[in-house]
């Protein structure tokens, strides 16, 4: 058993700060104390955390632990010879960068995490390799492949279907291999400049196909969408959940209000102001692009979010130049705009978690939940920017991250 005395404690859903106490044993809470008076308990491991602000786990909705599109220049290696071309052994990098981006995205306070697509599926083999304890990593949620009507964004990240029978073969597949949602790719990526994203690149008929065989398995159903057709298309075909959301137009919004879907925004995918590093690798016209798309998708998710449509926090962390680890800078754009500190702090915490159908046991700092605790400096209501700066991540009842002093203390009184 442990015990975290004395946090100020954002539940994942009230505008209000709650001091007390929550006790943990084994992997869940057994008991949060809203009490500021000192309360009884025998041989128990005690952390005073001294009035520092105490949140559920971080839940990622939609990230890639294997694609590294373009890795921190610090932790690149040689997959590529100088000359480009690339070695045999170039997906043993990628499963090392994915066990490396685990850690980094644990230890950044997000204890859930919904991997959008592996490459071959690597993320199967990878989700077995953290249940029974090979390596270390958030709870982990894969799709397999991203199921497309064409060649994907990365090799190996697409499964290619065509036509009603191929779209039910395709999600059989990605049940074989452990499958916990399934995604489809609606829309051209952007990182090939000249494909039109308006066009759906599959027929509504191929969804409801799509759509059918996953949910009677009881997954969800995502999609990777950057234009308006695309995103109405999968909407009618039978679609759950929308990605990224680019050039959504009202009818669109429409619909996803009639049908209460979450949006998964992705605002740094693409952000408006490009990177230097960005630019440096990326060709001009793929540049240009970005930089047009990202107006449009920065407009698109604003205008979604000020209808009313419901978010929950997604990344897309692993394409561009977004590091693993660095995940809640997403908030610092929500902030600009113009959600609210609690908004974004729900939509990364209980609101995800309904996104995701996982709300029975995460999401939320209450008794009988999974213990996956974040604790930051400063409170998360006035400076979300504390929310990239965390103190402790607990997760499933283990310490494993805290610059706090650890004292453990054998005591009788909180």
């Amino acid at each position: 058993m442990l015990v975290l005395k004395n946090g100020l404690m954002f539940d994942g859903v009230s505008e209000d700060l709650k001091r007390g106490h929550l006790v943990i044993d084994g992997a869940k809470i057994v008991d949060v104390i809203e009490s500021t008076s000192e309360s009884n308990f025998e041989n128990c491991p005690v952390l005073d955390l001294e009035g520092k602000y105490v949140t559920p786990g971080f839940i990622e909705s939609h990230m890639h632990f294997f694609t590294n599109e373009i890795p921190e220049p610090d932790k690149r290696c040689n997959e590529v010879t100088p000359g480009g071309e690339v070695k045999e052994n170039t997906e043993y990098y990628r499963v090392l960068r994915g066990v490396y981006s685990a850690r980094k995205v644990l230890e950044a306070g997000f204890t859930t995490v919904f991997d959008g697509g592996g490459i071959n599926f690597m993320d199967a083999a990878f989700k077995e390799a953290l249940s029974v304890g090979l390596v270390n990593g958030p709870d982990y949620f894969i799709c397999g492949k991203q199921i497309t009507a064409g060649q994907g964004h990365f090799p190996g990240l697409g499964y290619d279907a065509c036509g009603v029978w191929e779209m039910k073969k395709a999600v059989r597949k990605m049940l074989w291999y452990g499958a916990d949602h399934i995604k489809l790719k609606m829309s051209a990526p952007m990182r090939m400049p000249g494909r039109n994203t308006e066009r759906s690149e599959f027929t509504v008929p191929e969804i409801e196909a799509a759509c059918e065989e996953a949910h009677s398995a009881g997954l969800l159903v995502s999609a990777h969408a950057r234009g308006a057709q695309p995103i109405k298309d999968f909407i009618m075909g039978g679609g759950d959940r929308i990605v990224h959301g680019t050039g959504i137009d009202d009818e669109g919004i429409e619909m996803m209000l009639n049908k209460g879907l979450y949006l998964y925004p992705t605002i740094m995918s693409p952000y408006y102001m490009v990177s230097d590093l960005v630019k440096s690798i990326k060709p001009l016209s793929a540049v240009k692009s970005y930089e047009k798309k990202g107006r449009e998708h920065f407009d698109s998710v604003k205008r979604a979010y000020e209808a009313g449509v419901k978010i929950a926090f997604a990344t897309d962390s692993g394409g561009m130049d977004h590091f693993p680890g660095d995940n809640a800078k997403e908030m610092l754009y929500m902030k600009e705009m113009g959600m609210s500190n609690l908004y974004i702090l729900r939509s990364a915490t209980s609101e995800a978690a309904k996104a995701l159908g996982i709300s029975d046991s995460v999401g939320l700092l209450k008794k009988g939940y999974r213990a996956n605790i974040v604790v930051l400096d400063e409170n998360p209501f006035e400076k979300i920017e504390t929310a990239l700066d965390v103190k402790m991540v607990i997760h499933a009842g283990k310490v494993v991250k805290s610059i706090i002093p650890t004292i453990q203390l054998n005591c009788n009184t909180l």
